[in-house]
């Protein structure tokens, strides 16, 4: 699963993650929604990291027992699955990226959570604060940035993130030692603002099923009145 885009732009929070569920060979193997979102209150989380189903089920399993209705209680959920994980003996690092809406100050903000020490020197199984414009598109993609794009808080998720995640895409594919780390499938973006979390698909890949997936495999805007999408989605619950 990965976590592609995290920023927050005005009073909204926007999160990306790809659909697809890959092999250790880089193979479509399936695809789903990796978003997952409250409705106690407004929040989303995406996951980041290698063969991280055990997180994900871990996750939503321990949100649904302890129906966190604030931050701070959403954030010790994470935390408490995270260490379960730990406790089983799991030791594949996972990075949670955590977008909420503060009630108390009125607007959006993003955390993540790591299981390890992660490249910033973060404390594992704490939540630490990002109020960086994206968290991820950086030097992988030669320090384009996202003003570099549009202007300051004006980013346009279908615009703006569909050309930084074909470019992660690339990049990761070329560049990358293992072909698990792979995008693919198709990309979906939450939403989160006041009035709670919404999750839409932007864009679509024509990855093959039980096939490595082909960086020359251009995407395209998701339009369920499209051909290509029907076909896709048929393929992928298949």
């Amino acid at each position: 699963m990965t976590c592609l885009i995290s920023t927050v732009q005005g009073r909204r929070c926007y999160m990306m993650a790809d659909r697809a569920i890959t092999d250790e060979a880089g193979k479509l193997i399936g695809t789903m929604c990796k978003i997952i979102r409250g409705t106690a209150f407004p929040w989303a989380i995406t996951l980041a990291g290698m063969d991280i189903f055990p997180a994900y089920r871990l996750v939503i399993s321990v949100i649904e027992q302890r129906q966190p209705s604030e931050p701070r209680a959403l954030a010790k959920a994470v935390i408490e699955a995270f260490q379960h994980m730990q406790d089983r003996h799991i030791d594949r690092p996972v990075q949670a990226h955590l977008g909420i809406w503060d009630r108390k100050t009125g607007s959006p903000f993003l955390a993540t959570i790591n299981t390890q020490t992660d490249g910033a020197a973060d404390e594992p199984f704490r939540m630490h604060p990002r109020i960086a414009a994206v968290a991820t598109a950086s030097l992988s993609l030669g320090r384009w940035t996202l003003d570099d794009l549009v202007e300051p808080n004006r980013f346009d998720p279908l615009r703006d993130g569909a050309e930084l995640i074909r470019t992660q895409r690339r990049i990761l594919m070329e560049n990358w030692e293992t072909p698990a780390h792979r995008i693919g499938g198709g990309v979906e973006v939450a939403v989160v603002g006041r009035r709670g979390v919404r999750i839409e698909t932007l864009w679509a890949w024509p990855d093959k099923l039980h096939e490595r997936i082909d960086p020359a495999n251009e995407g395209f805007p998701f339009d369920l009145k499209d051909p290509r999408c029907a076909t896709l989605c048929q393929a992928a619950t298949a």
